[in-house]
């Protein structure tokens, strides 16, 4: 806003020049002065928003952005000024004022630093907010999930740690209808970073890229049974929506400032698997428990205890009835938990589960808590929290660096340039000679004042 109210005093004060310089020019001697001050002006204008120039006949200067929009145009100006956007009253994007409204400039049209203010906003702070939120996201989801797998020190299965970030939704300033949506995460591995628009016609919802406008596949029906997904986003409307109404959706560009602590005792810190085996004392196989993992942590029966019994290298029992297919290396699934065994067991070897109770010492789940920042949940399942926070860094850095040598090598060029333009900015000699002969001419003038009333004083200090 501040740049805008710049630009627009440089080209009134332009405009105001243009019109001076023709009257003048038209007197046969060039009004250096103006030309050099024009030149200072337009110098300004340049580095606030980037310009291009075509001198007229009468000596005018028009002036155009890098996108070809007109400012000044002999004595008339085209005023700048900035508009909000239709679904973030906050954020501010810059407009020509035209008689029939405002019309946004794109960012590639606009140079200068402000330029370089729409530039950073569009490749820096958008895409890395947004890529921050995904990376908050998937670490309160992650290590959510991963807590309420364990029982704490009091015995009790694990809670949240975090707070949990829901996507951001923006209605348009020109809906009508009284439609507000309600917004989940299916996974946080389905989770992308796009924002998309969601529209109304009158009878069907759709779902567009806002960056791109390119369709985008969404499903079910925006219920709250069935809720619309788009991307790892669930919507449900509520309300009565108008045709044409829409809303912008940010799945993550607001998740980082979502997210917080909400676990405040750290005994509640589920540590400890919530089942914990043991082996037989008396069998005679090599078997071995290996670590226990949990599948399914709101199956009612998930701490209950549990006996297996092996009736033939390749059959077992549960708690004495059934008789289940065993194959070596393949997990014994039961009750919402999972466990593997090593070595080969033996007729009659047992292995038991039972609840783990409080106080245990045990850390299984803390290991796999701590685990999770090199596990790749991110992105489909490819990435991990710490490769996402490397690629953050990483890009910020290289586009800086990018940033830093493109302003060295424009720098070297703008010095050249000002030296070129300083040898021939206006400098008229006889037009600078003549001022010398008037300064100095005038110079003596004032000296002989001073002389002829030196010696009045002088003829009056001696009548008296």
């Amino acid at each position: 806003t501040a740049g805008v109210a710049s630009v627009n005093q440089l080209t009134s004060q332009i405009a105001a020049l243009n019109q001076q310089i023709s009257n003048q020019s038209n007197g046969g001697q060039p009004p250096n002065d103006l030309l050099d001050q024009r030149d200072q002006l337009v110098l300004q204008l340049s580095n606030q928003i980037g310009v291009t120039t075509t001198a007229g006949d009468n000596g005018s200067l028009s002036v155009f952005t890098t996108g070809g929009q007109a400012l000044v145009l002999g004595n008339q100006t085209q005023q700048l000024t900035t508009v909000t956007d239709p679904y973030q009253p906050m954020r501010h994007s810059i407009a020509l004022s035209t008689t029939g409204g405002p019309v946004v400039l794109p960012d590639s049209s606009i140079g200068g630093s402000i330029g370089g203010l729409l530039q950073t906003r569009h490749t820096v702070i958008d895409p890395m907010e947004a890529q921050l939120g995904q990376a908050a996201a998937g670490v309160s989801s992650a290590l959510n999930a991963q807590n309420a797998q364990g029982i704490d020190l009091y015995g009790n299965m694990g809670g949240n740690i975090f707070s949990t970030p829901t996507p951001a939704t923006f209605a348009n300033a020109k809906n009508t209808g009284s439609a507000t949506l309600t917004t989940g995460v299916t996974s946080a591995g389905a989770l992308g970073t796009g924002n998309f628009i969601l529209k109304f016609d009158g009878a069907n919802w759709s779902a567009t890229d806002a960056t791109t406008g390119a369709a985008m596949t969404m499903t079910g029906n925006g219920t709250s049974a069935s809720p619309f997904v788009v991307n790892g986003v669930t919507v449900a409307v509520g309300g009565s929506a108008a045709a044409g109404d829409s809303f912008l959706v940010q799945p993550t560009a607001q998740a980082a400032g979502q997210i917080a602590v909400t676990m405040t005792d750290p005994n509640r810190l589920a540590a400890a698997s919530p089942v914990r085996g043991t082996t037989a004392t008396s069998n005679t196989g090599n078997a071995t428990m290996g670590a226990m993992s949990v599948t399914d942590v709101t199956n009612p029966n998930l701490q209950s205890p549990v006996t297996i019994q092996f009736t033939s290298a390749n059959t077992y029992s549960i708690n004495g009835s059934g008789s289940y297919t065993y194959a070596s290396g393949q997990p014994i699934t039961v009750n919402g938990w999972s466990m593997t065994l090593s070595g080969t067991p033996a007729v009659g070897d047992q292995f038991s589960v039972a609840a783990n109770g409080p106080n245990s010492s045990d850390n299984s789940n803390a290991n796999l808590l701590a685990g999770l920042d090199s596990t790749n949940f991110l992105n489909g399942g490819t990435t991990s929290i710490t490769q996402a926070v490397s690629q953050i860094t990483s890009s910020v850095g290289s586009l800086a660096s990018q940033a830093d040598y493109a302003l060295s090598a424009r720098t070297s060029i703008d010095t050249q340039l000002n030296s070129q333009a300083s040898t021939t900015s206006g400098v008229n000699l006889d037009e600078e000679a003549a001022n010398m002969v008037k300064y100095q001419q005038a110079y003596q003038a004032a000296s002989q004042i001073i002389n002829i009333a030196n010696e009045t004083f002088q003829i009056g200090r001696a009548h008296v």
